[in-house]
């Protein structure tokens, strides 16, 4: 621990000086300085007294800052405002009193030249009267400073909001960063007492002078050092407990605190020392009293601090807490080697080897002449990080320096021996062992290099005599019994290579005891346990070498294997959790070391069940690496394994080729007895006959299990497997004979009952489905499948209770209870059994209780998504929330998945959730696939018939319908009026046997198809009229469409002809009163070669004239440009009709047009005045009689009477 300097009088190892105020002159003038000094003294005290009171005055002051900053203010926020304003207050006085007293010590400077003049010029006294002026000159300039700091802090502490601050500025106060106690102490080395080492009185008669001459505590501290190198430890403690007593009156805090931090320093060494853990407790009680009140005088003092972090470390390991002190002093006192040391001791201890070996160079570099045990650390360091050529220097240098230096021998022979010099290591050692031949760490690791190169009796040895011997070397307690348990290991290891298990476990087991955490003896004792089977014990041990070495891949390794291999009760929580353990150990292995094949193995074999494809990809990946080695012969099983991966993933051409090959090494294997091959054999043609079970290849199969049988008839696993053939083929009753064959076999095997009683359940009997679940819960009451199979038969029985039964709600109550009774009791032995919790979710949706049942369904849809039944509850759930939709969807999306598209039930569940959705289509498409699949199924067939008639009645209502829907909903009504009939038909016995399906509701259903048919049929006739209409209608219009097409092309060519015409005559200029017209000379020619002329022609020209109404009523010339002519038309007037018969019927039917025809008359007609009016319109109804549409038709010629029509008009609805 650093120390202030030494203040002026001088002191060696063999004696104290004590300086002392008053002496045994008279002369006038030594005592005028020895009252001046003593003046100056209490000048300081009472400084000092000020600014403790200052602080605890600013302290409080801060805190109720930070609470009103913080807003944590839990009382009256006036309250602590008026606390902040007196504080202020007392701080602003404070500061008047700090002046005051700075005062009077620059009018004690200006005295001093006259005590210099009254002194002379030579002597003691000049000598006394000049340190005087000395210290003066540089104390009052201390408390200059320390005054402006405080003013200005003062400032900065109304001025700023900042904790930060805030705390800075409460530390310098408390440390009173500008006040050196060296210039204060120097004030009292005028008289002194010096005392031999040899010669100390009687502790007692040197408190008493001590007290008399008001000697400073800090030289208590040093007359306490001096009884403590002497050994007199009871003058020692004696003497620190009075300085420690006395109050701030009688001596400054600081000093108080360096005599509590040397006591408990004491108390902590003491306490180290003892062995006996009741006086360590004691030692380590009164070590923190001392350290807390020492807290309380002055918290952040730096000596302080660091020897309370080096008690964090010796009592409880408290690395954090020593960490943050250590860091915490080097902050303010960077070069600080003692706080450095400490910080590289946190880091080595902590595993930081590369941290702790730049704190110690650190420390070395500050200050070189540092012990030897500081380069010690350093060695360690290079040790730890494998660097030994670094680390052989510094253990040489530590040598250098300190030649009896035993550890930096011991690890200077440890370093020899990592280089691989053992006999070199092994002379160093036993070099050492001369000179201290009882020395347990040498014999220690003497013994452990002895192990290394297999001197087994030589170690057993050498670690006995060390166990022997350690109690008398150590004084540490700590020390021994980390000694002792290396002794034990070393012996117990010994005995573990000898194969001496039990006594190797109890040396293991000694060791640990001695130190809990020498993770070697817990390494072996777990190996010991592994081979004993103890597997709880061996994980105990193997975790906790864990917990110190999270990635040592040789525990992780043996812990995946421990926790792969763990046995327990069926989906027992604890063998989930070990599964998970081992796949997570083995993962971080295969990570590390990924070309390991025992943990890819490890591994294979682990994801077997839950992750299939990479099982496969890492059993390939063995496989390859074994197929490189020559040497190694692959055995059968692996090939096996991969077969039914590749079985269990779908691919069954290559599950088959593996099969083979397995068959084809067991057949050549020349070392297994002919039982061992015959049990291999039959083990893979089982998964062959399984393989093409799966592939449709049933027949085989059967051939296969049959072999089988034939040569080991005890097989029940064939004999299970061929009656689950027959079952498949719908044969139920060879099925029965086959499943109660192995149960003559082995009355014992639950399989066959229950296989017996899934038989039953699949054709209804439910209670022979009971009987049989019962007796397997006769040999077995706890067998969860049988009980959530028990659970669906009461559940069953639940659902098909008909309304209105007798004793209707006990017949509930009872099922419910049962069904309830039995999934809860499956689900407190196992909470993760998904179809129990499933049955719980339906007894759930039968209370009514919807959203509860559905969460329900959720949670095990996650728990187990491969489990088919909870899919399709949440589609029930679905359609009970009337989400009609997105059950449809999911019950379609459960057929394709579970390949059951054509499952009688599921597509009754499907067409039923559209049907509901208006989806009456594909209801219908379901429910004919339903009836391809079981045509007597009458509950289908009505079903069905209903479907047909919504359909049927949904057409008849659309007033659009076209004749083939009111054909197709004919159609419909007739065959739900046969299917309606036939059920009507049915007797009582066979309609007790159909669920909500009622013989008189059949037949009304069937007159009531009756009635719709004579209806529909109505409607197609009306509808083909309708259509009918509607095709002379479209005719009608393609003859108009062409009518127009033929007359435009007419105007276009007559158009083209008159401008060619106008082109080849010399034409002639005819002029009247109104317009003047080019006309071709050929006008008048009449028929030429063949063509008509005349006025014919003139008609399809288009002439532009001016009225009488042009501007000016002058003449104009009219000329024929392409960009201002009207686009061609005929000309319809009774002036200029076509001479054409045919262009005139055409015409004339053009104007009698509906619609259409309107528009045609504004394009074809020159005159309004001479076109055809539009008859009168009419609409008709789908309802209304032929009869009506003929009236209607004559009605409308009626009205046109006048008008020249040659096509009748045709109402919009036609």
């Amino acid at each position: 621990m650093t120390e202030h300097s030494d203040p002026a009088p001088a002191e060696t190892d063999d004696a104290i000086v004590i300086p002392t105020p008053s002496g045994s002159d008279s002369l006038m003038m030594e005592r005028h300085i020895m009252l001046f000094s003593n003046d100056m003294w209490d000048l300081t005290q009472k400084w000092e007294s000020l600014n403790n009171d200052s602080c605890e005055t600013l302290a409080r002051l801060i805190n109720n800052r930070l609470r009103v900053m913080y807003g944590k203010i839990s009382g009256d926020p006036r309250l602590v405002q008026e606390d902040i304003l007196r504080d202020a207050e007392k701080l602003s006085a404070a500061l008047v009193e700090f002046e005051a007293l700075f005062k009077k010590f620059q009018k004690a400077q200006s005295s001093i030249p006259a005590m210099r003049q009254f002194a002379g010029k030579a002597g003691s006294l000049r000598m006394k009267a000049d340190e005087i002026s000395d210290v003066f000159s540089g104390l009052v300039k201390m408390y200059e400073k320390e005054l402006s700091f405080k003013k200005s802090s003062l400032i900065d502490l109304g001025a700023q909001d900042n904790s930060d601050v805030f705390t800075s500025i409460l530390s310098s106060w408390n440390l009173s960063v500008f006040i050196d106690r060296s210039v204060i102490e120097r004030l009292y080395a005028f008289e002194e007492i010096a005392m031999e080492l040899s010669e100390l009185p009687d502790v007692k008669e040197m408190l008493e002078l001590l007290n008399e001459e008001r000697v400073p505590l800090i030289y208590w501290t040093r007359v306490a050092r001096g009884y403590y190198i002497v050994g007199r430890y009871d003058d020692f403690v004696f003497l620190l407990e009075n300085a420690t007593e006395k109050t701030a009156n009688d001596g400054v805090n600081k000093d108080r605190l360096r005599c509590m931090d040397m006591l408990a320093a004491y108390y902590v060494r003491i306490g180290m020392k003892t062995k006996d853990d009741q006086k360590k407790r004691v030692y380590f009680g009164k070590a923190t009293i001392l350290y807390t009140t020492a807290d309380k005088l002055m918290m952040y003092d730096s000596d302080h601090l660091i020897g309370r972090a080096y008690f964090c470390l010796v009592e409880s390991q408290k690395w954090e807490q020593a960490k943050t002190q250590f860091e915490y002093v080097i902050n303010l006192r960077a070069n600080d080697v003692i706080a450095i040391i400490g910080m590289g001791l946190v880091c080595y201890a902590s595993g930081n080897y590369n941290g702790a070996l730049g704190f110690f160079k650190r420390a070395l570099r500050y200050n070189p002449k540092l012990p030897a045990e500081v380069r010690l650390g350093l060695g360690h360091c290079f040790l730890k990080l494998k660097n030994f050529a670094k680390a052989l220097t510094s253990f040489q240098r530590v040598l250098n320096l300190d030649s009896t230096n035993i550890p930096a021998k011991i690890a200077l022979a440890t370093c020899y021996f990592h280089n691989g010099g053992d006999e070199i290591a092994e002379q160093a050692l036993k070099a050492i062992e001369y000179n201290d031949h009882d020395n347990p760490v040498v014999l220690n690791h003497l013994a452990n290099v002895s192990f290394l190169r297999n001197k087994c009796d030589d170690a057993e040895l050498l670690a006995w005599k060390a166990y022997e011997h350690t109690s008398n070397q150590s004084d540490n307690h700590n020390e021994m019994k980390a000694l002792k348990a290396e002794s034990a290991y070393i012996f117990g290891r010994c005995l573990h290579a000898k194969r001496d298990y039990d006594k190797a476990a109890k040396f293991y087991q000694l060791a640990v005891g001695f130190n809990d955490k020498l993770i070697l003896a817990h390494f072996g004792l777990g190996q010991i346990n592994l081979g004993r089977g103890n597997f709880e014990e061996a994980i105990n041990s193997f975790e906790k070498v864990l917990a110190a070495h999270p990635d040592d891949c040789e525990t992780l390794k043996i812990l995946g294997s421990i926790y792969a291999r763990w046995q327990g009760p069926i989906e027992d929580d604890k063998q989930r959790e070990a599964r998970k353990k081992a796949l997570e150990f083995l993962i971080k292995v295969h990570d590390q070391k990924p070309d390991d094949i025992e943990v890819i193995l490890e591994l294979a074999q682990l994801q077997e069940s839950t992750r299939p494809d990479e099982s496969l990809k890492k059993y390939q990946k063995a496989l390859k690496m074994l197929e490189s080695n020559p040497v190694f012969e692959i055995p059968a099983e692996m090939y096996s394994n991969i077969g039914a991966l590749h079985h269990q993933l779908g691919n069954y051409k290559e599950a088959h080729a593996y099969y083979e090959k397995a068959k084809e090494i067991v057949l050549s294997g020349a070392d297994c007895s002919p039982e061992e091959i015959e049990a291999k054999i039959v083990t893979l043609e089982y998964n062959l006959g399984r393989l093409y079970e799966a592939v449709g290849r049933n027949n085989e199969a059967e051939e296969i299990f049959d072999s089988i049988l034939s040569r080991k008839p005890s097989y029940t696993d064939a004999l299970l497997r061929i009656g689950c053939i027959w079952r498949d083929r719908g044969d139920y009753m060879k099925a029965m004979n086959k499943f109660k064959d192995a149960i003559a076999i082995d009355t014992e095997n639950p399989i066959p009952w229950i296989y017996i009683a899934n038989l039953h359940m699949d054709k209804s009997e439910t209670k022979l489905a009971q009987s049989s679940y019962e007796q397997v819960l006769k040999t077995n009451k706890n067998h969860p499948y049988a009980m959530v199979g028990l659970g669906n038969v009461w559940l069953d029985a639940l659902y098909n209770v008909r309304s209105n039964e007798k004793d209707e709600k006990d017949k509930i109550k009872k099922f419910r209870d049962n069904a309830t009774g039995l999934f809860v009791a499956v689900l407190k032995k196992n909470p993760r059994n998904a179809w129990a919790a499933n049955g719980i979710g339906c007894v759930l949706v039968h209370q009514g209780k919807i959203q509860d049942a559905r969460d329900v369904f959720s949670q095990v849809r996650e728990a187990a998504p491969d489990l088919a039944d909870v899919f399709l509850n949440l589609a029930h759930i679905h359609m009970e929330t009337k989400q009609y939709m997105i059950a449809a969807q999911m019950y379609k999306a459960f057929m394709k998945k579970h390949n059951k598209q054509f499952d009688v039930q599921l597509l009754q569940y499907a067409a039923r959730a559209c049907w509901k959705a208006g989806n009456y289509a594909e209801a219908k498409d379901f429910l004919q696939r339903a009836i391809l699949e079981n045509p007597d199924n009458l509950l289908v067939r009505y079903n069905m018939a209903i479907i047909l008639q919504s359909m049927a009645t949904m057409v008849i209502r659309d007033t659009k319908a076209t004749i083939n829907q009111l054909e197709g909903a004919i159609d419909d009504l007739k065959e739900a009026e046969r299917a309606f009939m036939y059920l009507g038909e049915q007797s009582d016995a066979v309609m007790a046997k159909v669920r909500y399906v009622s013989r008189s509701i059949c037949q009304k259903e069937s007159r009531t198809c009756k009635d719709m048919l004579a209806q529909a049929k109505q409607f197609r006739e009306s509808a083909w009229r309708n259509e009918a209409k509607a095709r002379e209608q479209q005719e009608r219009q393609a003859i108009l469409e062409k009518t127009k097409e033929m007359l435009l092309k007419n105007a276009q060519r007559g158009e083209e002809k008159e401008k060619e015409g106008k082109k080849k005559s010399s034409g002639r200029r005819r002029k009247d009163k109104e317009a003047e017209d080019f006309v071709n000379d050929s006008s008048d020619m009449g028929d030429w070669q063949g063509e008509q002329g005349g006025e014919g022609v003139k008609s399809r020209a288009i002439v532009s004239t001016s009225s009488s109404d042009d501007s000016d009523n002058e003449p104009k010339s009219t000329q024929i440009r392409e960009e201002e002519e009207a686009p061609p038309r005929p000309i319809s007037s009774s002036s200029d009709s076509i001479s054409n018969d045919e262009s005139a019927k055409k015409q004339k039917s053009v104007s009698s047009d509906d619609s259409d025809s309107e528009k045609s008359d504004k394009s074809i007609s020159s005159s309004d005045s001479d076109a055809p009016k539009a008859p009168k319109r009419k609409r008709a109804r789908i309802e209304e009689s032929d009869d009506d549409s003929d009236d209607g038709r004559k009605a409308a010629a009626a009205d046109d009477s006048e008008e020249e029509v040659v096509a009748p008009m045709i109402s919009d609805s036609e």
